[in-house]
């Protein structure tokens, strides 16, 4: 049995070396759970990514994401001088392996489906006088949100393929992401904190096979 794992991931490797690479570049709006009653909602989520491509029909390789918002609530003290009173950062890495499947390929516009799975490694932050909502009062102890958080994610999507040539088209479409990373670091026993990273969002990019 041995043996036989070790020839069939043998051939596996071979045939993603000999194959048609692919190369994908994204970026788009994002709408994660956690956000929602913040300032400014809506963050920005960019991507590569990179693989093989087996029959021109499906593709199989790993992506780099980020992901960042930037959330300043301003107060107008008057004349056009405005105060920052909070300011919230959030700054998301996930690493994640992908498969996407294009069952008709020779169309001019033609239909993809992607799923991915991976880790999320993300950054948060909060300064200002206000309450800092991430904070939990529960049985007296008080939990700082910022911090490096880390977790789960995988994401689904949609997209609608523009062939340019034989080897390249632009594509844009709907994704979901479910993430809810925990903070790392100590915690208060049985407590711990999360963060919502899940969501819609909106996605355009290029892709080129080579």
């Amino acid at each position: 049995m041995n043996i036989i794992k070790t020839l069939l991931t043998m051939l596996f490797l071979l045939s993603f070396c000999f194959a048609e690479k692919q190369f994908l570049m994204k970026i788009g709006p994002a709408w994660p759970s956690a956000l929602w009653d913040t300032e400014k909602p809506t963050a920005w989520d960019a991507s590569i990514q990179t693989g093989a491509v087996i029959d021109k029909k499906v593709a199989i390789g790993g992506a780099v994401d980020f992901l960042w918002n930037r959330d300043a609530k301003e107060n107008n003290k008057g004349n056009g001088v405005y105060e920052i009173d909070v300011t919230q950062r959030t700054f998301m890495f996930p690493l994640s392996l992908y498969l996407s499947i294009s069952p008709v390929p020779d169309l001019f516009l033609q239909p993809c489906i992607t799923g991915s799975v991976g880790l999320n490694t993300m950054y948060f932050s909060y300064e200002g006088d206000g309450t800092d909502t991430t904070n939990i009062n529960s049985s007296s102890r008080k939990f700082d949100g910022n911090g490096w958080y880390m977790g789960v994610i995988w994401k689904i999507a949609a997209d609608a393929v523009m062939r340019l040539g034989d080897n390249s088209g632009l594509f844009a479409g709907l994704e979901y992401q479910w993430s809810k990373p925990r903070k790392m670091g100590s915690s208060g026993g049985n407590l711990y904190l999360r963060r919502n990273m899940s969501g819609m969002g909106i996605r355009m990019g290029i892709k080129v096979s080579y």
